[in-house]
């Protein structure tokens, strides 16, 4: 008796359970935003937060979203790209203005203060900056964060560089990313989730359509 019970009320519960084909529902690929910004520097990156990729001046390029990610109403939301030549002298002729070298014996980016006016103003910046390694589809290279060491804290405002190499061209840029005493303001990590979507493209394959269907 039990166990036609049982049966019974297995069978109804698979009745009424939902197929798992037609219970998952999965998000569709973000649209792509293509831009040229001359000089045979064409990027492509995923459009993650409704914006628009523009290039308004030769070897530059923004890509804003009206809408900010982070809960803050402080800045636009927006991720800077400046472009050139990789030099032959090496990663760092270009890094070394965004505050990172390459340590090729150890094989990662470090930190760096080339402007810097002594030893001292050095170490204190070296306590409030990060670099990290970063990695996109065809490019790789870091991305460091900086918090103020003066000022009033209540204004103190993180700020992040970056750059990433490709074959033949580089993209780097300066954002702020945080109000240090509101975390809920970081825009960091949606500045990292389009960073890491950025493609390297050849000028040939690029047409004059600023998107593409994913």
């Amino acid at each position: 008796m039990n166990v036609r019970i049982f049966s019974l009320i297995s069978y109804i519960l698979l009745q009424l359970s939902p197929p798992a084909c037609l219970a998952s529902n999965p998000k569709p690929a973000p649209k792509k935003l293509r831009v040229d910004m001359g000089d045979n520097c064409v990027i492509q990156i995923n459009d993650y937060f409704n914006g628009e990729l523009t290039s308004k001046a030769p070897n530059m390029a923004g890509y804003v979203s009206k809408k900010s990610p982070s809960k803050t109403p402080q800045f636009r939301f927006g991720v800077q790209f400046l472009c050139g030549d990789n030099p032959a002298s090496g990663y760092n002729s270009i890094s070394k203005e965004y505050g990172a070298a390459f340590d090729s014996v150890r094989g990662r980016w470090n930190s760096i203060f080339p402007y810097t006016p002594d030893e001292r103003a050095a170490r204190e910046l070296r306590s409030a900056t990060l670099t990290y390694s970063l990695s996109a589809i065809n490019s790789n290279g870091f991305y460091s964060t900086q918090d103020p060491i003066d000022g009033e804290p209540r204004w103190r405002v993180r700020v992040a560089t970056y750059c990433l190499f490709g074959k033949k061209k580089h993209v780097c840029g300066l954002m702020r990313v945080m109000r240090i005493s509101e975390p809920k303001t970081n825009q960091l990590p949606y500045i990292l989730k389009i960073l890491r979507s950025v493609e390297f493209l050849e000028p040939d394959t690029f047409d004059d359509g600023k998107s593409i269907a994913p």
